[in-house]
């Protein structure tokens, strides 16, 4: 019987002193991304009501809204490992608040990796967009929906063209015409980060499509226009990596 009991003692001073020797927990580290939109008219800050000139030689003005959705957010790393938050965001500008020339968003609770590549959309995922009854960014109540093809407007642009101030009017959107980035970056996130990114907006009218407002869709409002055809590819050079600080 004294051995018995002296057998369970050894046991229990093993087991204690293998709990006591386990490793700590460690809990990881969590930060901030936050992603800087700087929009451009080629090298020039966007300002509304101010002359730009496309590579069609039309002289436009952004004169009343600019503002779209971004989605989809993804961060990989180099073997693969994705963090992808359902991240949805409008940016919005109209010219009786707001100075267009930037936007910030940010993302919250990102682990501590390496990433080395950043893709979003420009636009609502299918999953999403024929569901008006959404809150937060995708509130129909924001106006970017269009009720009559339950779908969401995925980019807003306004503004007038040529001497006689002809107004022309994007809403772009549609499944199909979901604008698509994937940018190599090199984000270590073992700290609070800031990733900035340039949109040139004179690419929407070129590359490789030359858009000549003067002959091309001034308006579109649907998911079908043929205007659609050259800006859907044209958006895909919009959008480049400035910097990660």
């Amino acid at each position: 019987m004294v051995a018995f009991f002296s057998a369970i003692l050894l046991l229990f001073s093993f087991f204690t002193s293998c709990k006591q020797d386990s490793p700590p927990v460690v809990v990881p580290k969590l930060h901030a991304l936050t992603l800087n939109f700087n929009h451009y008219f080629g090298n020039a800050p966007l300002q509304f009501l101010t002359n730009y000139i496309t590579a069609a030689n039309d002289t436009i003005k952004i004169k009343s809204q600019f503002e779209y959705y971004i989605s989809n957010i993804k961060l990989t790393t180099a073997d693969g490992q994705v963090y992808a938050p359902e991240t949805y965001f409008l940016i919005h500008y109209d010219i009786d608040s707001q100075d267009p020339a930037a936007a910030s968003i940010q993302l919250q609770n990102i682990p501590n990796a390496n990433f080395t590549k950043l893709s979003f959309l420009i636009g609502v995922d299918s999953l999403h967009n024929h569901t008006l009854g959404q809150t937060g960014a995708l509130d129909p109540a924001n106006g970017m929906v269009w009720t009559w093809n339950v779908g969401y407007i995925f980019y807003r642009l306004m503004g007038s063209f040529s001497s006689a101030n002809t107004s022309f009017s994007f809403d772009l959107g549609g499944d199909e015409n979901l604008m698509k980035y994937e940018l190599p970056a090199s984000i270590q996130m073992d700290n609070n980060r800031t990733v900035n990114l340039k949109m040139d907006l004179k690419e929407l009218f070129q590359t490789p499509n030359v858009y000549d407002l003067k002959v091309d869709n001034k308006d579109i409002h649907s998911t079908t226009a043929p205007g659609l055809l050259k800006l859907i590819p044209n958006s895909k050079d919009m959008m480049t990596l400035i910097s990660v600080q």
